[in-house]
């Protein structure tokens, strides 16, 4: 085993002194925390379909009220089914992020 430096030798050390049922008690006292931290996320609470006119897009709805819509599921309601519908565009001015065609300046 290399070590780089005092920290890394320590930290070795007190794994290797660790039983097998300590080291499956601090792992899942990390991932128990890594979810509470993720708790606070939005979650999807609900499936369904808005309508805008005569058109009805699938979406869902999350805990915090947000609707939120798929590219897919846009795509389709306005009738774009070709392939170029699912290409990705630059935004012009934009330091490189990718839009749906449908969301590009130039549509």
């Amino acid at each position: 085993m290399i070590v780089k430096n005092k920290q890394s030798l320590g930290g070795t050390k007190r794994a290797e002194s660790l039983t097998d049922e300590q080291r499956k008690e601090i792992a899942s006292g990390a991932a128990k925390a890594k979810w509470k931290e993720e708790a606070g996320l939005p979650k999807a609470e609900y499936r369904g379909e808005i309508t805008i006119g005569d058109i009805r897009i699938p979406c869902a709805v999350l805990n915090n009220g947000q609707r939120v819509i798929t590219e897919h599921g846009i795509t389709k309601a306005i009738g774009s089914r070709s392939g170029a519908s699912k290409r990705l565009k630059k935004a012009s001015g934009s330091n490189g992020a990718l839009l749906p065609i449908f969301l590009a300046p130039a549509n």
